[in-house]
């Protein structure tokens, strides 16, 4: 099938498999789940799970990015003996794991219908309430993982659920010469801060604690199509490339705050001449500018491939997290390595499944 943007290869899918793992209903260890619940004061107010005593639980649905926790959405057969409302936190142990596999927070309520008994809540992972704080400041010939480090402790940590932890936010090499945020949300501060360190990956993990870390290139997974997932699907997309970058900063630079034009050859050759504007507004230094500029162009010039595996068996009952590779060998044994950017779980009292999300770029 040929979709905008390129090709698209799908594995055969075979028939009369589930790889997912059959959870036997009531009982309370062993392959099974349990969900906790805590108000917004960090008080417990509760659990749910696949035992005997509290199985209200028809489905519960979450992402794992690279950011931390996603979105989540649990589904109920009826009202639990205890309040969820807004902010209610939700931590997710799949297997009755030690620590949770997902920690969020409820966002979106039930709403009446006469045409469903079911109870659907829906939640985000706390990477999101970085939305949720305006960030002003100005910071002079500093180390990218300070200004980090300083908007998460003095500016995100005391109005969110948040939590600083200085040292998993780590010594990064790139500095800053002059940076400055005027009431932007911290997400926006916070990515164009990462922008210049390309090799790390930050957001909010599973205990609600900031990270600024080093992005893993290990193969944390092999998987045969046919064996360990149930389908394959990978497209080629070279319509997002740019190759040629002009670059707009906070700084006005001969009556314009175009401060740069920086481009890749090789790229340039292959595809065609592919143009494109990036705007820094928070940079305020043409080398800054620059410096974000060429980390933004090693990857704009390439060509995008995106990968989808299905229905994934956890072996070990350990998750797959958004981090590190995956080695894809389709049923002709060809073999395909792809970074992991999100997994996506569904977890029912018939079984726990992951699906993978993948790409590459060459």
């Amino acid at each position: 099938m040929y979709f905008r943007g390129g090709k698209r290869f799908r594995e055969t899918r075979f028939s009369g498999h589930s790889p997912g793992i059959y959870v036997p209903l009531y009982i309370p260890a062993g392959p099974g789940f349990k969900l906790v619940f805590y108000d917004p004061t960090d008080e417990k107010i509760g659990e749910l799970g696949s035992d005997a005593y509290s199985h209200l639980v028809e489905e519960v649905n979450f992402e794992l990015l690279e950011s931390g926790c996603g979105s989540m959405e649990l589904t109920l057969t009826e009202k639990p003996p205890f309040e969820i409302g807004y902010r209610t936190r939700v931590d997710i142990f799949p297997f009755f794991s030690s620590d949770p596999w997902y920690t969020g927070f409820i966002y979106d309520l039930p709403r009446k219908s006469s045409k469903t008994t079911e109870l659907r809540y829906q939640g985000f992972g706390y990477f999101d309430q970085l939305d949720w704080v305006l960030v002003s400041g100005s910071w002079i010939y500093k180390k990218v993982s300070e200004v980090i480090a300083d908007i998460i402790e003095n500016q995100v940590a005391p109005k969110t659920a948040i939590k600083f932890n200085r040292p998993k936010i780590l010594e990064s090499t790139s500095a800053v010469e002059n940076f400055a945020a005027d009431k932007i949300t911290a997400k926006e501060a916070l990515k164009k801060l990462s922008e210049f360190e390309p090799l790390f990956v930050w957001g909010v993990d599973n205990f609600r604690e900031f990270f600024f870390s080093l992005r893993s290139a290990q193969i944390v997974s092999k998987l045969w199509v046919g064996k360990h997932c149930e389908d394959f699907e990978l497209e080629e997309n070279a319509s997002q490339i740019a190759n040629r970058l002009y670059i707009k900063a906070g700084i006005i630079s001969l009556g314009s705050n175009y401060v740069a034009v920086i481009q890749d050859n090789d790229s340039i050759s292959k595809y065609g001449i592919r143009e494109a504007i990036i705007s820094a507004p928070e940079v305020q230094s043409i080398e800054d500018a620059v410096t974000w500029g060429y980390a933004q162009l090693a990857q704009k010039k390439l060509k995008k491939l995106a990968g989808v595996a299905r229905n994934v068996f956890l072996e070990n009952m350990k998750p797959i997290e958004a981090r590190g590779k995956a080695v894809i060998v389709d049923e002709a044994g060809a073999e395909r390595e792809l970074k992991i950017t999100a997994v996506d779980y569904m977890i029912s009292t018939s079984g726990i499944l992951a699906t993978l999300k993948l790409e590459a770029y060459e």
